[in-house]
């Protein structure tokens, strides 16, 4: 990995745990001179890793105003509830045709998601969430 990939993997870890921790609260504006005082780097790494983290959804850039901690608005909140209610659903369909090795899996994936959203990186919780998905697929019927 280069050295300026590296810094703004880096720089980008290190404020996403600041949000997922609560150091910086939803809709809270986001100084990039303060950032890169707090980060020891440049306001060319902060500005990187911002525009890194509006992709993933934990920042929310405003033109000509800067960047803010990403806070869903109703609709939002309301669409991310559905979603969770039709997955809550599907978890029936996963239960009754999982295996003891399949369960296996899904236990090892979850513990390892676990341990990445409190001591991995952004990528190593993307990764494992992603892997933990795909095991959870793995059972079901319809994988559509």
């Amino acid at each position: 990995m280069t050295q300026r990939k590296s810094a703004l993997v880096h720089v980008a870890n290190l404020l996403a745990m600041d949000i997922n921790t609560g150091e910086f609260q939803p809709g809270s504006w986001l100084k990039q001179v303060e950032l890169a005082e707090r980060y020891q780097c440049t306001r060319s790494e902060v500005r990187r890793a911002l525009d890194q983290l509006v992709i993933e959804r934990l920042v929310q850039h405003v033109p000509n105003r800067g960047y803010h901690v990403y806070t869903p608005n109703e609709q939002q909140r309301r669409n991310i509830s559905d979603i969770r209610a039709i997955l809550g659903a599907s978890a029936a369909d996963i239960v009754e045709h999982i295996q003891p090795h399949q369960l296996d899996t899904l236990r090892q994936c979850a513990e390892l998601f676990e341990h990445n959203t409190q001591y991995g990186t952004i990528l190593q919780q993307y990764e494992s969430n992603l892997a933990f998905h795909r095991a959870l697929l793995t059972p079901c019927s319809n994988r559509t």
